[in-house]
């Protein structure tokens, strides 16, 4: 027996202006990574492609954790919550 066919919509288009307007957002998230690199004033460190994508983005020089273990720290910036309410890495 098969399922019945259903009919889908077509994609909705959006306007050309409309797209040339909007931002695109680059999220990178990096466990146990140091400032050790070209955009944060380093030069021991060969990191061209960094160093250029810093160079026209915003570049964050402070960051805090709400625990010092990598998962549950992830967990708590990608939800918005403590690492006690998610329970992950339970502490």
């Amino acid at each position: 027996m098969r399922a019945p066919k259903t009919q889908t919509e077509p994609p909705i288009r959006k306007d050309v202006a409309e797209l040339k307007s909007a931002r695109n957002v680059l999220y990178m998230l990096v466990d146990d990574m140091r400032p050790d690199l070209q955009p944060y004033a380093q030069t021991f460190m060969y990191t061209p492609n960094l160093k250029a994508l810093a160079a026209t983005a915003l570049t964050f020089s402070r960051a805090y954790c709400n625990i010092a273990v990598c998962s549950p720290s992830r967990m708590s910036f990608l939800t918005g919550r403590y690492p006690a309410t998610t329970k992950v890495g339970s502490i």
